[in-house]
């Protein structure tokens, strides 16, 4: 944990790390409202089963991490040239 038992904070962190923290939460913030809203639209309009919306919400993100994540986490630097062994 980062908060001591006084409840101040034990390290410290530059202001460019606060920024990037603060914009990835308000990225992820934004990509659940858009998810929430398209739900909302296949349910509502197109009449999608639940069961099935949920399925396709697997397999669309499935291929996201096999097409993007893997790779990328694969290229990315590191003490273990990418790979877990």
């Amino acid at each position: 944990s980062c908060v001591g038992d006084s409840g101040t904070a034990q390290g410290s962190y530059s202001l460019g790390m606060q920024v990037l923290g603060i914009v990835l939460i308000l990225l992820a913030q934004l990509v659940a409202a858009v998810q929430q809203v398209a739900e909302e639209f296949l349910l509502q309009d197109v009449r999608m089963d639940a069961l099935e919306l949920a399925g396709y919400e697997g397999l669309w993100g499935g291929l996201l991490c096999v097409a993007v994540f893997l790779p990328l986490f694969y290229l990315l630097p590191g003490g273990d040239q990418g790979r877990l062994e």
